[in-house]
């Protein structure tokens, strides 16, 4: 129960600003990982990255407001045209694979023979 309450003050605690640059991290570091394939190679650019965010930690607002603007624009100009995806997540190819029957087939008055 402490887990969870220190998780919600942190979530609380972060200013929008702050949650929006996480999200577009991690979104860049997705992205970066679906051109790639080598988790080795990768591991050198997403450590480029953080590098790249953390040197414009101090910025101002302003400047802060159009950096993260330009790099959802240049994030949605690099999309990948066919992204790595959970297996298990939707679109994935493990989706619903073992998905339950149907709940009138499973009542023993669908197996019964009509004579």
């Amino acid at each position: 129960k402490f887990f969870i309450l220190l998780m919600v003050y942190h979530v609380v605690r972060q200013s929008p600003h702050a949650l929006r640059v996480c999200k577009l991290y991690r979104r860049i570091l997705k992205e970066q990982q679906s051109w790639v394939g080598d988790r080795l190679l990768w591991n050198e650019i997403a450590l480029n990255t953080r590098n790249a965010f953390k040197a414009q930690k101090n910025v101002s607002s302003k400047k802060a407001e159009f950096l993260v603007k330009d790099a959802e624009e240049q994030l949605e100009y690099w999309r990948h045209p066919n992204p790595i995806i959970n297996p298990h997540a939707p679109g994935g190819v493990c989706y619903q694979r073992n998905a339950p029957p149907p709940y009138d087939m499973t009542m023993p008055e669908a197996f019964v023979e009509w004579r």
